[in-house]
Order: C-alpha cells, then structure tokens, then sequence
C-alpha cells in the first residue's frame, strides 16, 4: 500500500473504495463539496454547526471533505449505525466488523487533540515535538485505560494540523471487546483491550472528536464485515496467503491458537513478524520496534524507525538501506516493513547481515536484482 499525497493516494484510495464498496454495509461516505452535513444519513455533530463540507481534496483527488471546526469544547462528530444497516451483525452471524476511512487529524501537546471511537476502541493523535504521534487506549472497552503510544509518526504545521491524509482500519470485535488498528495499511496494534468487558454486541456509533487549536478532515468512511484491506475469510485480521503459507487456516478464526507450540498466539506472531509455524520464532518478550523502507516517502537520511518522515526519523528509501540500519541497530529477529510503491526494489543483494530479519511486505512489493 502507498500513501502521502498526490496520486499515490489517489491510486490507494480507489482502489480501496472500490474494495470496500461491494461487501460494505454501511458503504463509503464520499463527501461532496458544498454539501452539508444533513445530506448524509446517520451523520450527527455537535454543536451542530461544528462541521461542514468543503473543497479540499479528499484522497482520490476527488473535491469534497468533511471539516470539524476547531471550537474551545472540543467538537463532535458521529456516525450512527442505522437498523438497516446491521446486516449480519443482526443476525448474529458475524461478531466482528472493520471500520475504514481516511483522516487528517490535528496533534496537540494534551488529550484535547483529534480522537476517533469506534464502539469503544478508540484512537487518537498527539504531538510528539515537530511531529503528531498516533496512539490507541488499551484496557478498557469503552473507550478508557491509558493512551499507548504507537510508532506511527506524521509532519504537521504550525497549529498542530496534519499536511497530509492518515488512513486508518479498525477490527472490532464485539464477542470479545479487544480491537486491532491499522495506520497507511500497517498493523501497529493487535488485541488492545483483550481484557475489558466485551463491547456492544453489533456496531452502533462512530465518533470523531475535533481539535481546539486546528481543523481535522475526515472522508471515505466505511463499515464493513469484511477485511478492506486485504483477502481475510475467516475475518481473523490475518491475510489468507499468510495463513496458507504458514500451515494455518484461512477459513477458520484460528488468531488465538498456538501452531507451533511456542507460546505465542497465531496473530501475536503475525503481528510481531515472526513465524507462527516454526517454534524457534517468537517474539521477543519487548518487541523490537520495527524498520520501515518507503520508496515513495523514504530518504535514506532518515534513521528509518518512523512509518512517515518526521523531525524524529521516517523511513528508509530502499530495502539494502533498511538492512543497514537493522544491522547497525544490532537488532536480532527484527521487522523490516517494506511498503510497494510505483517502481520495484531494485537490489544488488538481500543481505541481513548477522541478525535475522523478517521481511514485511505492504501492498505491492516488488523486489528484483539490477540490471
């Protein structure tokens, strides 16, 4: 997956709109300039003149966003699940759904800043120096416990409002209340919340939560039952060529097994990058931070231990430059993520030096000797 501005995001953007729209129950909601918020059902603010619809871009390059106006008392923005909509969830024969949309959220020093709650799983943007740090609350159904920063990092102006579109998958899962969060098509968090109270048991309420000091944008949102990010059968929020490669299975939510015996759940391997098939990959008890390679928003300056360049790093250009920094870091059993872009990887060789480094591809990834 590629993102930032332009037509890398456009491309991302539809090609996911055009995912999501088929199996989508509440489908995307592509705002149009000059519209207001009445045009749209289930859409709620407070107060009331609290958002508009206004011409900036949204991420297909499409004019027409969502605006939450920065007020003193924080506003509010929310999108009701409507009867008709439940779908599956009122039949009881699905217990999970992924909520999907695009956000340019505003970071503060202070909880004031852009917040997003899902049913209870909730996610938010603070700011980290020059940069806005994304981070999730982990511990509490509803929505509480202490914020977890994340290591997703992304540039911001002067008031605190991001310059570029964030996009953002949620898995809520209403048998057991926990929830994993996806940022730019990343995993960053799996099973928050795994021992709260379960949530609602069918989605109910989106709320988006305004800034003080700056305007967030919101566009593009989408509930679905069905993953949007990538081909999930049994909707356990691990990839069904994953789960073939790895001798687990595809139609079954097999997340909190233990294939290899090793300890770890199916899903903590998949999120850690280790192998859930091979006893002899665990996840270390810390978890070493991840390196990122981007070929569209990399630069090789950068130190690579940021998802988006930053003043506190960002990511690497190419896959050899990634390796480099995973050697220099001493790191063993490291992640590289490596996100596609336009152009293949082109390499002179894939070494990982003396640590063992696991590769992760997101979206397109090709890597292919030079000429």
């Amino acid at each position: 997956m590629r993102n930032g501005n332009g037509s890398a995001a456009a491309l991302v953007a539809l090609s996911l709109l055009a995912a999501s729209i088929g199996s989508a129950q509440v489908a995307p909601t592509d705002f149009t300039n000059g519209a207001s918020l009445g045009d749209y059902p289930g859409w709620t603010s407070s107060p009331p003149t609290a958002a508009s619809v206004d011409g900036l871009p949204d991420p297909a390059a499409n004019p027409g966003a969502l605006r939450i106006v920065p007020t003193n008392a924080p506003a509010m923005v929310g999108r009701a699940v409507l009867p008709g909509e439940l779908g599956p969830w009122a039949s009881g024969s699905c217990a999970v759904a992924f909520a999907d949309f695009w956000v340019m959220p505003a970071a503060a020093p202070t909880n004031a800043a852009t917040s997003i709650d899902i049913d209870g799983a909730k996610v938010g943007f603070l700011a980290a120096g020059q940069s806005g740090r994304a981070f999730a609350f982990d511990g509490d159904s509803l929505g509480g416990g202490a914020p977890v920063p994340l290591g997703f990092l992304f540039p911001v102006g002067g008031d605190g409002a991001a310059s570029n579109w964030v996009h953002v998958a949620v898995r809520r899962d209403y048998s057991n209340g926990w929830y994993d969060l996806w940022i730019d098509g990343i995993l960053y968090l799996a099973g928050a919340g795994a021992d709260a109270s379960p949530a609602p048991g069918a989605p109910a309420l989106l709320r988006f939560d305004g800034d003080p000091a700056a305007a967030v944008r919101l566009d593009l949102l989408a509930l679905s039952a069905d993953n949007p990010l990538f081909a999930d059968a049994d909707r356990d929020g691990m990839p069904d060529d994953f789960e073939a490669s790895r001798g687990l299975d595809p139609d079954s939510d097999d997340r909190g097994g233990d294939a290899d015996q090793d300890g770890a759940a199916n899903m903590a391997e998949y999120a850690a990058g280790t192998a859930p098939d091979d006893a002899a990959s665990v996840p270390s008890a810390s978890g070493p931070a991840p390196f990122y390679v981007d070929g569209d928003l990399g630069d090789d300056l950068f130190n690579g231990m940021a998802s988006h360049p930053s003043a506190a790093g960002g990511p690497k250009r190419t896959v050899g430059s990634g390796l480099s920094a995973v050697a220099a870091s001493g790191q063993t059993g490291a992640t590289l993520v490596v996100r596609g872009v336009a152009s293949p990887y082109s390499q002179d060789s894939i070494d990982p030096g003396s640590g063992s480094v696991v590769l992760r591809p997101t979206g397109d990834v090709i890597i292919q000797p030079q000429p």
